[in-house]
């Protein structure tokens, strides 16, 4: 015989399921380029690792500088910070992942860099038409440098999609809650169907 669940542990489970959807949408970790993947034509490549700190490398023209996250990047918010290295910088920027051995990359969106700064990109749909679970990789490439040494790259940093501490927390607090209920529940339920048993017994 099926146990229907009272109206008190559909509450329960409602108020949990609408304290999840009300956590923040940006439960997200920002990720910095922590390590070179692979150059050509890049003058201190390690130097656009990490936070932007006002020193970075410098890819030539026709140069081409990949770097690879410490944990899969969702693609939706690339942000790049380049100095001000010249007079005109005409770059590329594709997200990637290695899939299956090989580094796999989403079409080249180009980008104009003349003053320094940051430039935005949303890659979330290349990134999601290569790899499900996240994209580890980046690839800047400078196409033309016009009286310039190159496109000098600051630093690059991404967003993981993995939810911030405190959101795993409130989810295991919602279904331990749940779980506790419902236990109660199945508790409460058994003692009445002795009960039930007994006055049946007693009025045989």
């Amino acid at each position: 015989m099926s146990e229907r669940i009272p109206a008190s542990a559909i509450g329960l489970i409602a108020a949990v399921l609408l304290m999840i959807s009300a956590a923040p949408a940006s439960a997200a970790t920002t990720v910095f380029g922590a390590s070179v993947f692979s150059e050509t034509g890049v003058t201190g490549a390690g130097l656009s690792l990490g936070v932007a700190d006002g020193a970075g490398s410098v890819i030539s023209g026709g140069g081409v500088l990949v770097l690879e996250f410490s944990a899969p990047v969702v693609g939706d918010n690339i942000l790049l910070t380049t100095l001000n290295s010249g007079f005109l910088n005409i770059a590329t920027v594709a997200i990637g992942h290695v899939v299956g051995g090989t580094a796999t990359f989403s079409a080249a969106v180009p980008f104009v860099e003349v003053t320094g700064g940051d430039f935005a990109f949303d890659l979330s749909g290349d990134c999601a038409a290569i790899a499900a679970t996240g994209c580890s990789l980046l690839r800047i490439s400078t196409t033309t440098a016009l009286f310039s040494p190159g496109l000098s790259l600051d630093g690059v940093s991404g967003v993981s999609g993995a939810p911030e501490p405190g959101t795993w927390a409130l989810l295991i607090i919602g279904f331990v809650l749940v779980a506790g209920r419902l236990k109660a529940v199945r508790r409460e339920t058994g003692i009445e169907a002795s009960r039930s048993d007994v006055r049946t017994i007693a009025a045989c």
